[in-house]
Formats: C-alpha cells, structure tokens, sequence
C-alpha cells in the first residue's frame, strides 16, 4: 500500500477518533446539567444490602429508644433497595 494512503486512513481514523471524544464530552455536560436530587439527613449509609439496611434499622431503632428524632437516608446505586439479595438468594 503506497505511504501516501495510509496517512490518509490515519487521518480519517484520527478525525473519527476526535469526533467520539467531543459526543462524549457533550454527552457529560448534559448529564452534569440534569438537574439532581437534594435531600438532609443526619446519618447516610451508603449500599443497601444487607449491612446498609440493618445498620438503617438498627440506628432508627435506637434513636426511637432514646426519644430522638433520627433521620436515616440509604444511597443505593441499584434501582431498589436491597438489589444485591436478588443476587444472594437467587430470582426467587
């Protein structure tokens, strides 16, 4: 293959190269400009498997014991809360 064709596939490799970067990066700046969920809360625990949940519990139960109001919040990176049973236990 004459060199004169394979700096031209590079090039146009080069050019599609760039091209996906940019629709990346504008595809991250309209995520960044969603707009995005606030809430307050005395304690977050982060995963809401099996740990996350019972640590939640047990604290609510605790702050109920002493007559303190308690606000417990549980960040889940799955759909639902306690996704990661599903996967324990099997698609019962």
């Amino acid at each position: 293959m004459p060199r004169h064709d394979l700096h031209r596939q590079r090039q146009k490799l080069n050019q599609a190269g760039k091209k996906k970067k940019h629709n990346k990066k504008q595809e991250e700046k309209a995520k960044l400009a969603e707009p995005r969920f606030s809430d307050t809360a005395d304690v977050v625990i982060v995963g809401g498997g099996p740990a996350g949940l019972a640590a939640a519990i047990k604290l609510r139960q605790l702050a109920e014991k002493s007559g303190k109001e308690l606000r417990v919040c549980v960040v889940e990176k799955g759909s639902e809360i306690g996704m990661r049973l599903w996967q324990w236990f099997g698609d019962a």
